[in-house]
């Protein structure tokens, strides 16, 4: 199954099966000429959301063609004299045009705004969707929070310009990334890869690409990359941490940067400095929120553990019930990163509830995980222990722990195997992928995932690097980096993703020597029943 129109938090450039939002000077001008001297660097929403104020022009994203006028006159009348600008442009996201060229002709004068300058036009036209001109403009496209149907909802774009201000004009870089990946077994690492090379394309830059679970295979993907001159960085997603050490050595030696993707290299100290990820104990911590919901029948997850225990103390009846714990692999850091989340809220449930409430079978890490994530060891993990439980624990069971959607999708083949009650046992995962997501709505088994914006993540990891290649900082050690240039990189990062949320955080990733990895941390989202509709439509 194919989505279509997922748009959240997603910002940079177009998201596969999405309806795209370009912006395009159109003030009676060759805009095609002009559109690459536009560089949106804030945004804002009429709903509230802050303007971020990086360089001197503001991007206004406003929802709901009917207000359009109103919205952009109120936002514009609240801006200071020297902010008052020409409005660029307004393009109405419910047409659509596939032209690799733009005129004047394509816009119509929708209304104007008096008191600002130049006494604005506020025009209207059909988006170019076509990729070829996107990347021909390098202009950057964004959506606003939420998923766009073009059936019913227009989403439109106001541009403000300071007069005489002009952003750089990006250009096509002389060089490529390579994206090497890990997980070929896991559709979400398959669809990471294609945004990885897709993002890539827009920044400019020629592309190479690999996914394999065989940590030889990869190496040998990186050493021929490593040794290919036009390859000017590495986005990388290790298969295994351990393992691939000689290619960063490599790497860093040809002066070639690597920033590692949603994977902390742990086995090397000195050949890499930034890591790019979600923040992974909130994954866990999200599991274990609306795990604990669902073993006391809650539709909603809790927010935090202090409503789930003043829940849990005003509950007047307690009935026994247990939970049965999985984790990823031992070898992916990330995997221990969920399950402490998890399990803290999980401990801190069973403080609450009492003795009526225990773990089916073992609950350490190192007892529950699943070596290679492997969908097949899991729910051969499942069998043994519910082959251990006698029927008083069976039926008990309300809760399972899966640590991501293809162990939850295995996990549940063994419970109906077993003739357990699904609509009874609440079960979580991880990542989103088409199948949970499915299962989720059709109520089919599954109770829950996480999403992880691949398209938002490889979008931060592919600037960083375009920012340390572009920037003579390839080789800059993560503990050299002043706070200045962090914060030039971080606005770098900003201003080319305005949409999406990331913080940084310089001291609490480290490698097993010790190392500190600059980290940037994207927010996670839990994808229930209750919002799944809202965030997918298929």
């Amino acid at each position: 199954m194919t989505k279509s129109k997922k748009l959240l938090l997603i910002g940079g450039v177009v998201a596969m099966g999405a309806v795209p939002i370009v912006t395009v000077v159109a003030c009676g001008t060759n805009t095609a000429a002009v559109a690459n001297q536009i560089l949106p660097v804030a945004v804002t929403t009429k709903t509230g959301t802050v303007i971020y104020k990086a360089g001197q022009s503001i991007f206004g994203v406003m929802d709901g063609a009917s207000a359009d006028v109103a919205d952009v006159n109120t936002y514009v009348s609240s801006l200071s004299d020297v902010q008052r600008a020409s409005l660029v442009s307004v393009l109405d996201a419910s047409k659509t045009k596939a032209s690799n060229t733009v005129t004047a002709a394509d816009f119509t004068i929708l209304a104007t705004l008096p008191g600002t300058p130049n006494d604005v036009s506020i025009r209207m036209g059909a988006p170019v969707i076509n990729a070829r001109f996107n990347t021909v403009v390098n202009v950057p496209i964004y959506f606003s929070k939420g998923t766009v149907s073009q059936s019913n909802r227009n989403e439109s774009i106001v541009v403000v310009e300071i007069p005489g201000f002009k952003a750089p004009v990006a250009n096509f870089k002389n060089g490529a990334i390579a994206t090497a990946f890990g997980d070929n077994t896991n559709k979400r690492w398959d669809d990471a890869l294609k945004f990885s090379l897709q993002n890539t394309t827009q920044l400019g830059f020629t592309t190479f690409g690999n996914n394999t679970i065989s940590q030889p295979n990869q190496n040998t993907f990186l050493q021929n990359q490593i040794s290919n001159n036009n390859v000017k960085g590495i986005a990388l997603g290790a298969s295994e941490s351990a393992g691939v050490g000689a290619s960063l050595t490599s790497a860093a030696t040809a002066g070639k940067p690597v920033v590692a993707y949603d994977r902390l290299i742990l086995n090397d100290s000195s050949s890499y400095n930034f890591y790019t990820t979600f923040d992974n104990v909130g994954v866990g911590t999200l599991q274990g929120l609306a795990l604990a919901s669902g073993l006391v029948g809650r539709t909603t997850p809790f927010a935090n553990t202090n409503e789930m225990t003043t829940f849990i103390n005003n509950m007047e009846n307690k009935p026994v019930i247990s939970a049965m714990l999985f984790a990823g692999d031992p070898a992916d850091n990330n995997a221990q990163l969920f399950f402490n989340g998890a399990k803290a809220v999980l401990d801190a449930f069973k403080t609450a509830y009492g003795t009526n409430f225990s773990y089916l079978g073992a609950e350490d890490f190192n007892s529950v995980s699943t070596a290679g994530w492997n969908a097949t060891t899991a729910r051969n993990n499942y069998q043994t222990r519910i082959d251990a439980a006698n029927e008083t624990q069976r039926n008990s069971l309300r809760g399972i722990l899966a640590p991501n959607d293809n162990l939850a999708i295995s996990i549940i083949g063994g419970l109906r195997a077993t003739r357990l009650d699904l609509s009874k046992i609440y079960v979580t995962g991880q990542d989103s992928i088409d199948t949970s997501v499915v299962n989720i709505k059709n109520k089919g088994g599954q109770s829950m995932t996480v999403l992880k914006s691949d398209f938002d993540l490889t979008a931060v990891n592919l600037t960083i690097l375009d920012y340390l290649i572009t920037n003579n900082a390839a080789t800059r050690a993560s503990n050299a980096w002043t706070v200045e240039q962090l914060k030039s990189l971080e606005e770098f990062v900003s201003v080319r993703n305005p949409l999406i949320k990331f913080s940084i955080d310089r001291t609490n990733f480290k490698t097993s020597s010790g190392k500190e990895i600059i980290t940037f941390l994207l927010t996670p989202i839990t994808v229930t029943s209750a919002n799944v509709n809202t965030l997918f439509t298929f």
